[in-house]
């Protein structure tokens, strides 16, 4: 993990594939470490491609996700290293959402309108904080 920190690489995408695991059979697994329901795998999915390319900040990330991981990685919590965007990355506006309605048809506005949903106890768990 060091190794491919040290090229760039991300360093747990490095570490799934030198275990020959699948992104789905780690995120069924990491699912069921951290005792959600197999109906929240898609949300750990979400959580879990941000986690291994570096995109998500670890400072949200709970203890208990990085003690889960580690044993679906079959390593040493202590051995696992993970790299998170770097501060620029963080503070940098979200990207811009577009809608384009078809000739014809009408946008439905009521989607496009809707509140953000609450906070779960998946988003909790990768961007919660320590603990």
């Amino acid at each position: 993990m060091v190794q491919a920190l040290r090229t760039g690489a991300p360093p747990l995408l490095s570490l799934r594939t030198s275990k020959g695991k699948s992104r789905d059979e780690v995120v069924g697994q990491l699912t069921h470490a951290l005792g959600l329901t197999p109906d929240k795998e898609p949300r750990v999915d979400h959580y879990y491609h941000e986690l291994e390319s570096g995109q998500l900040p670890l400072a949200g990330v709970r203890d208990s996700v990085y003690e889960a991981l580690a044993r679906v990685m079959e390593i040493d919590r202590s051995a696992l290293v993970l790299k998170g965007p770097s501060p620029s990355d963080t503070t940098s506006p979200p990207a811009a959402l577009y809608a384009r309605a078809v000739p014809g048809t009408h946008p439905d506005l009521e989607v496009l309108a809707a509140p953000p949903k609450e906070p779960d106890e998946v988003d909790d768990l990768f961007t919660g904080g320590p603990g």
